[in-house]
């Protein structure tokens, strides 16, 4: 042993180590535990982010701040979704102090976005939709920010916000944005990893899945029709399940095999298979509250008591009042408007948390305010020129938050957008693709705004617009 101490000692002890080999050491260790983060495993995941806080130097340069910079924010993350707040105020405090040391630079500014939609969630997850969108706003209105990557991350946070909100239409245009500003591989990958582009694919593609069955579950049409989308729905999150395998990361893939067997028991519900729906729920429950993911067990305690309902079990009452005591709890939105919209279905008469149920009771999703739609349009389309007035980039005309409101809107903002465009040229090709999902510009005058213009007016006019 002693001869072991003093080779050690003569090589000069822990400090003989290169400082940048202890930093790649820490950085694999984040990345191992980002891996068991999204396959499932929080407990393993939080154990490799510690490892990897203890591994970074403590030093003021760039690099190991950026870096224990993120580890603390994964902390936190994690710390939150396994309900242990006093923890995670704690790891968000060590997050801001240290990214507020950071230097400017664009890798610093990706930080700064990841706190800010960090932030956003936790809004979102309270049902603070305004709050939540303000601070994508303040995210989208640095010009640090400016880049694809961001306008992509704000995107999606924009896509979960209309999702929670119950606005399923608004929360698919905003995925399909996303998606193309993914692109195809060729694209994009001078810029963006391969293996991101297709993960990012692979999100895109499961969620829309996703919101098929939250939309049947939240405005339920004929049960004939509600069926066969429910299947429909199924069929894509199993095509989203296969594409999965073909990336080549195991961790994405357990990730989404999970999500999809989640997202299927509900489709089993919707499609009246109670006792399946009730027996995938209680399993997947007992193993997501093993793994410390506290909401999606919630969500799948309203899905049992929702299948027991069904199935005529007298305890479904109790067990609604469970789930929605547990989400109430956790402070978490979704599961409350959940527990009240079902459980309204089955128990008409029974009383449950005001917000929640007049939000249940409506099934629309909540408004955007009680302005008529001109005069909101009118009032989005001031503050999108007033800020893009001087701004050469395309992608951040697009991506300013009072126009990506405007395509919120949906159809509803059709006939004020051809108004505005019959009466002032501006970049509304983008948006009309959008809300529409079609592009009556041809090809070869791809490039040209009078020929954008010309076509899409001409478009609105087959279709009936007053321009």
């Amino acid at each position: 042993m002693y001869d072991v101490g003093a080779r050690w000692l003569a090589r000069g002890g822990p400090r003989a180590k290169d400082p940048r080999k202890i930093l790649q050491e820490a950085a694999r260790a984040n990345d191992t535990a980002d891996a068991q983060f999204y396959a499932g495993h929080w407990g393993r995941a939080q154990q490799g982010y510690e490892r990897a806080l203890r591994l970074v130097p403590v030093q003021r340069e760039a690099p190991g701040l950026r870096l224990r910079s993120r580890i603390s924010l994964n902390l936190a993350m994690l710390a939150f979704l396994r309900d242990r707040r006093e923890e995670h105020d704690r790891r968000l405090r060590d997050a801001e102090a240290a990214i507020r040391e950071l230097p400017d630079s664009r890798p610093s500014a990706l930080l700064h976005c990841d706190l800010g939609i960090w932030r956003s969630r936790l809004h979102r997850f309270t049902g603070g939709f305004d709050a939540a969108y303000a601070e994508l706003d303040r995210i989208c209105n640095d010009k640090a920010s400016d880049s694809l990557y961001v306008h992509h991350r704000v995107l999606i946070e924009r896509a979960n916000i209309e999702r929670n909100a119950c606005r399923f239409a608004s929360a698919k245009v905003m995925l399909k944005q996303a998606l193309r500003l993914l692109g195809d591989d060729s694209t994009n990958a001078p810029h963006w990893p391969r293996e991101f582009v297709a993960l990012q694919h692979l999100f895109c593609y499961h969620y829309l899945g996703v919101l098929d069955v939250e939309r049947l579950l939240f405005q339920p049409s004929n049960s004939a029709q509600s069926r066969e989308d429910a299947l429909l729905a199924a069929a894509n999150l199993r095509a989203a399940k296969e594409l999965a395998a073909s990336v080549d990361s195991r961790a994405s893939y357990a990730l989404y095999v999970g999500r999809t067997e989640k997202a299927i028991a509900w489709v089993d519900y919707l499609c009246g298979r109670y006792d399946a729906a009730a027996k995938a729920a209680e399993r997947t429950a007992r193993m997501c509250q093993d793994l410390g993911d506290v909401q999606a067990a919630c969500l799948l305690r309203v899905l049992f008591a929702a299948a027991q309902a069904g199935l005529g079990n007298p305890e479904a009452e109790p067990l609604f009042e469970a789930a929605f005591e547990r989400a109430r709890d956790l402070r978490y939105w979704k599961g409350q408007f959940l527990a009240a919209t079902l459980a309204r279905r089955q128990f008409p008469g029974r009383q449950w948390d005001a917000p929640a149920e007049a939000l249940a009771a409506s099934c629309g999703g909540v408004p955007w305010g009680s302005a008529p739609a001109a005069t909101r349009f009118a009032d989005l389309v001031e503050q999108w020129r007033e800020a893009t007035e001087v701004t050469s980039s395309a992608t951040a005309i697009v991506m300013h938050p009072a126009y990506q409101r405007i395509i919120g809107m949906g159809r509803s903002a059709l006939p004020l957008i051809f108004d505005e465009l019959s009466q002032r040229p501006g970049p509304w090709s983008w948006a009309l693709r959008a809300i529409t999902g079609e592009d009556p510009v041809p090809l070869e005058q791809a490039g040209s705004a009078k020929a954008a213009r010309e076509a899409w007016l001409g478009w609105a006019r087959r279709f009936g617009y007053a321009v």
